[in-house]
């Protein structure tokens, strides 16, 4: 089985569970939290009037 991010081959059960290798289970963790905070929108009420 290959790493979703990168293509290399995964060695471990854990990345074959998670489908990356551990490198690029953390930079696709950081990427996601990433995403997750720049989809975020103003609670109603914050920024009006700006």
């Amino acid at each position: 089985m290959e790493c979703g991010r990168c293509g290399r081959a995964l060695k471990d059960k854990k990345s074959f569970e998670r489908g990356y290798g551990p490198k690029c289970w953390k930079k696709a963790q950081a990427d996601e939290k990433e995403t997750e905070q720049e989809g975020e929108t103003p609670q109603h009420g914050e920024n009006e009037g700006v």
